[in-house]
C-alpha cells in the first residue's frame, strides 16, 4: 500500500496528509501520470526496475509470473509484453484473474492468466523463467514447468516459505542490498520507473484508492485479498 510521497528515499509519514521533505529528495512528475499512479510507480515501479536489472528477458522467453494481479506482478507482465516475451500469469480467484487479464495494452506477446500453477496449461519443461514473489508450494509447482536450467528470480515469499528446487537456477534477490547498490541509488530506480509510467511501458495499476481516514479499511481489504494492483491512500 502506498500513500502520496515523492521522496527519493524511504521516509515516514505515509499516514499523514502533509510531510516535510528536503527539496533535493523530491521528483518533478512527468506529464501523464496522476499523483496516485506516480506514487505507485515510485513505490512498486522502482522495485520492478531493480528486479529487471537482475535478469535479461527477450522474445524467446516463456515466463511465468506469480501473483500476477498484484502491483508488482502487473508491472512485470507489462514489461514482458513490451519485450515481446510469452508470459503466463498466475492469479488467485476469479476477480484477480479477470483484473490481470484486463491489465495493460495488447501487444505482440501472448499472455495467459490462470488461477494457479496446478491448472496451468503450460507443458512441463517449456517455460524458461519464473518470476516469483510467493514462494512455497505455488513456486515449487510452477518451477516444475521450467526447462532444465531454467531461471528463477525469487524476490520474496509471501506464502511464508521459500521455494526449493533442483532442476533450475535460482537467482535470489534480497530486495534491499541488491536494489540499493545500483549506481545512482534508489533515486535512479525511481526516475526510471516514473519514465516508464509516463511513456506507457510500465504503468502501475492503482486498483484501489482510499481516503486517508479509511486507512484501517484499506488494511482490512489487503489482508482479505480484496484488492487488485496497488493500493493508494489519498489525502
Amino acid at each position: 500500500m502506498t500513500s502520496w510521497s515523492t521522496s527519493a528515499r524511504p521516509v515516514g509519514g505515509g499516514y499523514a496528509s502533509k510531510v516535510p521533505a528536503d527539496a533535493e529528495r523530491l521528483h518533478e512528475l512527468p506529464l501523464g501520470p496522476d499523483p496516485g499512479v506516480a506514487v505507485a510507480a515510485i513505490g512498486t515501479g522502482r522495485t520492478a526496475v531493480g528486479l529487471l536489472d537482475q535478469i535479461r528477458l527477450g522474445r524467446e522467453d516463456r515466463v511465468i509470473v506469480t501473483s500476477a494481479a498484484g502491483g508488482l506482478g502487473v508491472l512485470l507482465l507489462r514489461e514482458l509484453r513490451a519485450v515481446g516475451a510469452t508470459s503466463v500469469g498466475l492469479a488467485g480467484g476469479s476477480a484477480k484473474v479477470r483484473a490481470a487479464r484486463e491489465a495493460g495494452p495488447r501487444t505482440r506477446s501472448t499472455t495467459s492468466i490462470l488461477p494457479g500453477p496446478k491448472r496451468c496449461e503450460t507443458p512441463p519443461g517449456s517455460a524458461t523463467v519464473l518470476l516469483d514473489g510467493v514462494g512455497g508450494e505455488v513456486a515449487e509447482t510452477a518451477a516444475r514447468l521450467l526447462v532444465p536450467g531454467g531461471r528463477v528470480l525469487s524476490f520474496g515469499w509471501s506464502s511464508g516459505r521459500r521455494a526449493t528446487g533442483r532442476d533450475h537456477v535460482v537467482v535470489d534477490v534480497p530486495l534491499g542490498p541488491k536494489l540499493l547498490s545500483r549506481p545512482g541509488g534508489p533515486r535512479s530506480l525511481e526516475e526510471d520507473a516514473l519514465a516508464a509510467a509516463a511513456d506507457g511501458t510500465r504503468v502501475p495499476v492503482v486498483g484501489s484508492r482510499y481516503p486517508l481516514e479509511d486507512a484501517a479499511l484499506a488494511h482490512r481489504d489487503l489482508e482479505q485479498r480484496r484488492t487488485v494492483g496497488k493500493v493508494v491512500l489519498e489525502p
